[in-house]
Order: structure tokens, then C-alpha cells, then sequence
């Protein structure tokens, strides 16, 4: 046997009355600090959101730039490419020669034809319609 007397102790759940107060309480507090942490969020994310649009920003001005230099380029090359000496010396090379006077044909005199052509045509349909 032991020498300490054994009890069996029978604790009761004690039920204590809701306390409307204190709940109301804690559930203001917890909306007060739910409604601040959503604002330091918000206000963090602005500033987030600030920060990536001047960084965006910047990368397109950088962007603008170089396409404003490849641009000045190209233009000053197709300048240089249609200038009259670059177009005979690539015309050299590839064994044109310059046509003689005979050749060369002035387009306004074939629109001129052409012209007449068409107006001769009109007239003899117009001509054979009629009786």
C-alpha cells in the first residue's frame, strides 16, 4: 500500500456567462488593426507600384533613345544609298552602261499616247452607236 492517501478529485467545468462587452471590445480592436494593416499595405504597395513605373519609365526613354539614334542612322544611309554617284557606281558594277540619247524615252510623250489612244477609242464607239 501506499502511504499517502489517494482522493479522487472531481473537477467541474465551471461555465462562465458570455461577456458581451469584452467581445465587443476584441472585435473593434481587431477591426481597427485589420483596417490599419490594410492601409500600410496599400501604402506599400503605391509605392511598390511608383517604383516599377519609374523603372519602366526609364528602361523606355534608354528604348526611345537608341531607336532615335538607329533611326538618324538609317536615315543618313538611305541617303547616302540614293545619292546619284552611289546609285551610277552600283550601276557600274553590275555592268549597266548609260543608254544613248536614242534610247531614252520621255514618259509624258507615252501618257500623251496613251491618252489619244484611249480618246480615239471613245470616239468611233461613240461614233458607231449612232445611226
Amino acid at each position: 500500500m501506499s502511504r499517502y492517501y489517494q482522493k479522487t478529485i472531481v473537477n467541474a467545468e465551471i461555465r462562465h456567462p458570455l461577456d458581451r462587452r469584452a467581445i465587443r471590445q476584441v472585435s473593434v480592436a481587431i477591426a481597427a488593426g485589420a483596417l490599419l494593416v490594410g492601409g500600410f499595405v496599400y501604402s506599400i504597395w503605391q509605392h511598390v507600384e511608383a517604383v516599377s513605373y519609374g523603372y519602366r519609365t526609364e528602361q523606355l526613354r534608354f528604348e526611345r533613345q537608341r531607336l532615335d539614334a538607329e533611326k538618324r542612322k538609317l536615315e543618313l544611309e538611305r541617303a547616302y544609298r540614293s545619292s546619284p554617284e552611289v546609285i551610277e557606281m552600283a550601276a557600274r558594277n553590275l555592268g549597266l552602261v548609260r543608254p544613248d540619247s536614242s534610247q531614252v524615252v520621255v514618259a509624258n510623250r507615252i501618257q500623251n499616247r496613251t491618252q489619244r489612244r484611249k480618246d480615239r477609242t471613245k470616239d468611233t464607239a461613240v461614233r458607231g452607236s449612232k445611226p
